[in-house]
């Protein structure tokens, strides 16, 4: 999302009637999570972030795990 959340992206949660309307639709169960479970959620999801992706530094790799020859361009 270019710019992060707007102030009309949290219209809703202003709007009692959509909140309990928004609620209502909810067709899946809770699922009970521990301290430690959710700890490690986080650090998955951190760990599927880096910085540099950001900022468009990516590029094609240098080599292959394979050892096959690369396109140069």
């Amino acid at each position: 999302m270019p710019g992060g959340a707007q102030q009309e992206d949290f219209t809703a949660l202003d709007d009692t009637e959509e909140m309990i309307r928004i609620a209502a639709a909810i067709e899946i169960q809770d699922v009970a999570l521990t301290g430690g479970e959710i700890a490690e959620l986080l650090s998955f999801l951190d760990a599927l972030t880096d910085a540099r992706a950001a900022q468009g530094a990516l590029g094609a790799p240098g080599a292959v795990p394979s050892g096959l020859p690369m396109d140069s361009q």
